[in-house]
């Protein structure tokens, strides 16, 4: 696996773009597979474990681009995706968690999220 990605657990393709291909993930998917067993993707965007690199830009481009790498990438034997998880705040005030992938997408991540997802695997559960 090349070094600049992390080993296997919940955040083994969370520094996935469009270079090294997350071997530890695919790995686990085409076990999954043989066996006759679902694969369900979880998840895309989750308010605290996505890559710094992902807003090092600013850009929402960067979200968008991650979603349609890592659904593209794992096609149809992936066809069920957690999109985005724990968007909601758990304090007063704005409804959202003011952190990373808000700060960057706006307010509309969410909806941006789920038609990005839509448009790399037009098939998947979500």
């Amino acid at each position: 696996m090349p070094a600049d990605l992390p080993p296997a657990g919940p955040n083994a393709c969370s520094r996935f773009r469009a270079g090294p291909t997350p071997d530890t993930a695919d790995a686990m998917v085409a076990s999954a597979r043989k066996k006759g067993q679902t694969v369900h993707g979880h998840t895309l965007i989750w308010h605290d474990s996505a890559s710094a690199w992902m807003y090092e830009t600013g850009e929402k481009a960067a979200m968008t681009q991650y979603i349609m790498t890592m659904v593209k990438h794992f096609g149809n034997r992936t066809n069920i995706w957690d999109v985005v998880n724990e968007a909601i705040s758990n304090g007063p005030g704005n409804p959202l968690r003011d952190n990373n992938p808000f700060a960057v997408a706006g307010p509309d991540f969410i909806a941006l999220a789920f038609r990005t997802v839509h448009a790399a695997n037009p098939a998947a559960r979500l």
